[in-house]
């Protein structure tokens, strides 16, 4: 995620956004590696081995739990507007599965316990940290976000096991060809030719 972002000018420096001669985000992965470890030994020195592990991973699954929730309530949006919703896998599903999600996240965090309770304070300071670093970012930038895929070479550009299908009648689909080229710029759901 850190490399994508960063590739695509957000949040992150550009350099994290570089592929090294083997194709591997490897400075990504240096940043992701160095900061993840400076914050287990800065968490477990303030709260000690066993309480700094619980607010880590307290505030990670937080984080999953609240980025599942997004994705869900954002997935029949989105199917719509690709003119392939279907009542069940993208509005009954995904509501059913953020009903779980949320009872899961009560019953974890209700009643709060130290260091669990500091979960939601690290959650809302890494949003503002990130909302402030978004306003920097022109609004271009972020509108072209996401628009550039790494996609395998040789690799079919369909995505029909999955209940995605590119929109019937474009060229590619109509070729039957498959992608040769390892970066593609992709117009989702904007202009199918």
């Amino acid at each position: 995620m850190v490399f994508a972002l960063a590739r695509d000018g957000v949040i992150f420096p550009p350099a994290l956004g570089r592929l090294d001669r083997r194709n591997n985000p490897a400075q990504a992965l240096i940043w992701i590696t160095i900061a993840g470890a400076a914050l287990s030994l800065a968490t477990g020195f303030w709260l000690g081995p066993f309480k700094g592990f619980i607010i880590l991973v307290t505030t990670s699954s937080m984080a999953l739990f609240l980025g599942h929730l997004l994705a869900n309530f954002a997935l029949g949006p989105y199917a719509r507007k690709c003119g392939q919703a279907h009542w069940f896998f993208h509005w009954l599903a995904p509501g059913l599965a953020s009903l779980f999600i949320a009872s899961a996240m009560v019953v974890t965090f209700i009643p709060p316990s130290f260091p669990s309770d500091l979960a939601p304070l690290f959650i809302f300071l890494c949003l503002v940290v990130v909302g402030l670093r978004l306003r920097q970012v022109p609004p271009r930038t972020l509108a072209q976000a996401g628009l550039l895929n790494v996609i395998d070479e040789g690799a079919p550009r369909s995505d029909a096991a999955f209940g995605w299908a590119e929109p019937p009648g474009t060229p590619r689909q109509r070729s039957g060809q498959r992608v040769d080229d390892r970066v593609e710029i992709i117009q989702r759901a904007r202009d199918p030719d």
